[in-house]
């Protein structure tokens, strides 16, 4: 819907939010954790997006919330979302990952990569439930019997944290210092 001002359009205004919606939400790798992307419909197709990073709080996770309130507002004012998947597509950060074979280079990549994925129905045949899910190895260590044995104490739970881990920037090994991931090499350093 465009709003007018005298005879010439001045601005787009979205459609509402919808009452009702329904979709999927989708677990992806990326190089700071793992991000969940909701992806809602209504009766005109994709209305909303909600970015959930992991861990709670800090930019990144602000980023990200920020990431998905703009891309449902485009959404609801009638942006092709082919175009947003475009423009998002191949955003890189320091931290890339992998998930499935695929090269995760940012946020911005796991969001359009995911929603190129949702426009071609890749995750309408997606299995929900038990059999489909990971267990939470994080919290739960499974002992030789393959049971689960008495949660992890945090020490271990760090420590599996800053297990050695290559710079993005020069390759060398990366060293837990103060909280922080520091490279030797280069300076470059990931904290959180």
């Amino acid at each position: 819907m465009v709003e007018t001002v005298g005879a010439q359009p001045r601005y787009i205004v979205p459609r509402p939010r919808p009452r009702v919606t329904v979709g999927r939400t989708i677990e992806v790798s990326v190089g700071c954790g793992t991000l969940y992307v909701t992806i809602n419909e209504d009766e005109h197709g994709i209305a909303e997006v909600f970015l959930r990073l992991g861990k709670s709080g800090g930019c990144s996770a602000s980023q990200t919330e920020a990431l998905g309130k703009m891309i449902s507002l485009a959404l609801r004012c009638d942006v092709n979302p082919e175009e947003l998947i475009r423009r998002l597509k191949g955003i890189r950060c320091p931290n890339i990952t992998w998930q499935d074979g695929e090269q995760i280079t940012s946020c911005a990549d796991a969001v359009a990569k995911t929603l190129e994925k949702y426009l071609r129905g890749d995750f309408h045949k997606a299995k929900a439930g038990a059999d489909a899910s990971t267990p939470l190895n994080e919290f739960f260590e499974v002992n030789g019997n393959g049971n689960r044995g008495e949660s992890e104490n945090k020490s271990e739970i760090e420590e599996r944290r800053y297990a050695p881990h290559a710079c993005p920037d020069c390759g060398s090994t990366m060293q837990p210092r103060e909280g922080c991931l520091v490279c030797d090499g280069c300076g470059y350093s990931k904290c959180g």
